[in-house]
């Protein structure tokens, strides 16, 4: 069998990002405990170790967002170097020269040479939980697709085409429907390309809850066991007809509804009206019907279970950032997350205002402390 190949960061500097002018952190294979007031910048440094994957980082920021406020350019910079299975690998990203230009991308370097963003994929997956994911299943579907569209994206890349083409078609047929074109043929062609998009997304969906759901209904130590299932007219088609009749419905609905989508907008039917649902199983009800500390725990649960997931498909250990959530726990499901980490040999950061609640690592873990984006003496555990 092949072994599991180590992930973790050497080094990780920042140049004008957020509220840092320079910074620089270098650590060992361990996990990482950032603690500091509210408003250090322990988060910003999750966020920029969040844009080693393909996309916009926890939370979701535009380029010109990284650059510090008040340091008069818009050019930043996050660079690592990562041991992969033992192999330094030095990684890049930023920009060199923001223009007012709406399609500035952020620019990526592996090992010193510029390659697309997907390329990030293929050395490292990176997963997190920041507070404002307790709301997630107390806000509308729409966040919870973006969850769960994020955790399949990480597992097949090709996901996020699907999803792009999809958006794109979609935003292009509710023009022409709202401008009255009479270009039918086109807005024909669009709604073929939902229609295919729309059961490739599905599809890739289903394929990774298949894979995901036996390790999330196993339950993880003292996390509770979850299952994530997806409701919808294009999943009871999927699940009736064969796969060519129900793209063929799809179709016909789409036609069947111009009138209505070009009041609107969107459509009807389709993978951007899924429903996610997570079922507790031992309090036996969906998670918005759970306590507030029980959503956390599911939450955590899964993404415990996509971490193992990952070790066990793509044979390499993630990295891992929780921002704020261990004071969020009960002593017991803390020291379970400690135990899952460590029984998983993942580098996980965390960040936290109390380092209290983090001493039972010891010397499982290394501790540092930020003041106003600065790195003070390393706390002796």
């Amino acid at each position: 069998m092949q072994e599991t190949a180590s992930c973790w960061i050497k080094n990780l500097m920042l140049q004008n990002f957020r509220g840092y002018d320079s910074f620089c952190l270098e650590t060992d294979h361990r996990s990482v405990v950032l603690t500091g007031q509210n408003g250090a910048g322990k988060t910003n440094v999750l966020e920029a170790l969040s844009l080693l994957m393909p996309g916009k980082g926890l939370r979701r920021a535009k380029p010109q967002d990284f650059a510090r406020v008040g340091s008069g350019s818009q050019n930043w910079s996050v660079s690592v170097t990562m041991s992969v299975s033992h192999e330094d690998v030095h990684v890049g990203t930023g920009v060199q020269s923001l223009t007012e230009s709406a399609d500035e991308r952020r620019i990526v370097k592996i090992n010193h040479a510029v390659s697309p963003q997907g390329a990030l994929s293929e050395w490292v997956s990176v997963f997190w939980q920041t507070p404002q994911m307790d709301r997630l299943f107390d806000e509308g579907m729409s966040v919870q697709r973006k969850f769960l569209d994020r955790l399949v994206t990480t597992f097949f890349p090709t996901h996020a085409q699907h999803l792009y083409r999809y958006e794109h078609a979609l935003r292009e047929r509710s023009r022409l429907l709202k401008e009255g074109t009479s270009e039918i043929k086109w807005v024909e062609i669009l709604e073929a390309t939902l229609a295919q998009e729309a059961f490739a997304i599905l599809s890739l969906r289903q394929v990774f809850l298949k894979e995901l759901n036996p390790l999330c209904k196993r339950g993880i130590t003292k996390f509770p066991s979850v299952e994530l299932s997806l409701k919808g007219e294009l999943e009871n088609w999927a699940e009736t007809m064969s796969s060519l009749d129900a793209e063929e419905k799809f179709q016909r609905s789409l036609q069947e509804s111009r009138a209505y989508d070009a009041q609107f907008g969107g459509a009807k039917v389709g993978p951007h009206q899924t429903q996610v649902k997570v079922w507790h199983e031992a309090a036996g009800k969906f998670a918005e019907l759970c306590s507030t500390g029980e959503q956390k725990a599911l939450l955590l649960g899964i993404l415990l279970a996509n971490c193992r997931l990952h070790m066990g498909h793509h044979q390499r250990r993630p990295l891992l950032l929780l921002d704020e959530v261990v004071a969020h726990l009960d002593d017991v499901r803390r020291e379970s997350l400690f135990e899952e980490i460590e029984n998983l040999k993942i580098q996980a950061w965390f960040t936290g205002t109390d380092e209290s609640v983090f001493l039972t690592l010891g010397e499982k873990a290394q501790f540092f402390n930020i003041h106003r984006a600065k790195l003070m003496p390393k706390i002796v555990n």
